[in-house]
């Protein structure tokens, strides 16, 4: 499913950014779902009724850069 923001067709919005995920809780947004991998923590966020669409914010670990640096190099 494609959605539409602001004219422009986006399947999936991720911010990778330190703080986002307390900013959204803290602004009453419910937490869909969490995952906590050793590459990567995600946080999934409802924010449909405001922006039409669910958010996730996602953070790499520095094991994730690792792997990223791997898979470059492969």
């Amino acid at each position: 499913m494609i959605n539409t923001i602001a004219g422009l067709e986006l399947a999936q919005i991720g911010w990778v950014v330190p703080r986002v995920t307390g900013q959204l809780r803290e602004d009453g947004y419910a937490v869909i779902s969490e995952v906590d991998h050793p590459i990567a923590r995600m946080a999934f966020f409802d924010t449909s009724q405001t922006m039409g669409v669910a958010t996730e914010i996602m953070g790499i670990t520095p094991e994730g850069w690792g792997a990223i640096e791997q898979m470059k190099n492969a």
